[in-house]
Formats: C-alpha cells, structure tokens, sequence
C-alpha cells in the first residue's frame, strides 16, 4: 500500500479548516495517508520536523509515494503582525 505523507500546518491538520486530507483517503483507499500536520505551524518548523515526520511513516516505507506541502498561511500572517505590531495580524 503506497503511503503519502501530509506535511503542514492547521489547513493540512484539518480541524480548523475542511478535513482535505481525510477526503483523499476516501477517493484513494487503496493508500494510506499519514497526516501530520499541526495548528500554528510555520515553514521553519515542518522543516524542523522533517525527520521525525518521515520516521512516523514506519520501517516498512523507506521513501512515501508521494508528500503534500501546505505551509505559508502562518508565515504571512506572522509578519503582517510583526510590521502592524497587531499579535493576530488584523486590524
């Protein structure tokens, strides 16, 4: 069974937004998805993290079929808070 590992912040985590990744697993059940994606991430910790998210898929898959990517949103919001010293990034 291939394995996909999902890499991310709360957009790949799926609770504050729409659960994608458990979607995929329902049009694709003959892979297995391995979601890791966390609430607040940045770009700087899934890379930070990367090792232990490749480990998690286990021994048995040396290399996934395939790995989503979807970072940035926290980023960007980060750095609007930081220029408008607002700690949500709104205004």
């Amino acid at each position: 069974m291939p394995a996909v590992l999902c890499l991310g912040d709360s957009h790949t985590f799926g609770k504050a937004g729409a659960a994608w990744v458990l979607e995929l697993a329902k049009v694709f059940p003959n892979a297995r998805f391995l979601n890791r994606g966390v609430n607040g991430l940045q770009t700087m910790n899934v890379l930070w993290n990367l090792d232990k998210s490749f480990n998690a898929l286990g021994k048995s898959v040396a290399v996934p079929a395939a790995v989503t990517l979807l970072i940035g949103t926290n980023d960007v919001l980060r750095s609007l808070a930081h220029e408008g010293k607002d700690a949500f990034g709104q205004r």
